[in-house]
């Protein structure tokens, strides 16, 4: 099974985690990952449909719908450790990014640092 993406979209951290599959496949079932991608599937969808100029709430609203949906996979296979949750953060921005969020400016307004988007609702 091929996963297409956009020109330009950020690459998913699915990728590499098939990549290292190959080597632990008890790590990365392939019910896992398609799970995955079908939470970042629906977290781009989400922001793309956002259009220009979307009003904060709006995208944390993204951001919560991502994170909440990749807790209750965390909870089910138990998957998400240090490297895991660095891949997935680093996508969560770069979908942002490439969307045209300022993920600086928006940290800011909601009065938290740049690094701390997922936090509110992140178990990992």
């Amino acid at each position: 099974m091929g996963i297409t993406r956009e020109p330009g979209a950020p690459v998913r951290p699915t990728a590499g985690w098939r990549e290292r599959a190959v080597e632990y496949p008890e790590r990365y079932p392939p019910d896992l990952l398609g799970a995955v991608d079908a939470a970042l599937d629906a977290y781009a969808a989400d922001v793309a449909a956002l259009g220009g100029a979307p009003r904060d709430i709006e995208v944390m609203a993204r951001i919560e719908g991502v994170v909440t949906a990749l807790n209750d996979l965390d909870e089910r296979y138990g998957f998400i450790e240090t490297i895991e949750r660095e891949e997935l953060c680093d996508h969560i921005d770069a979908v942002l990014t490439a969307h045209g969020v300022d993920l600086d400016a928006l940290a800011a307004r909601a009065g938290i640092g740049r690094w701390e988007l997922t936090d509110a609702w992140r178990d990992w």
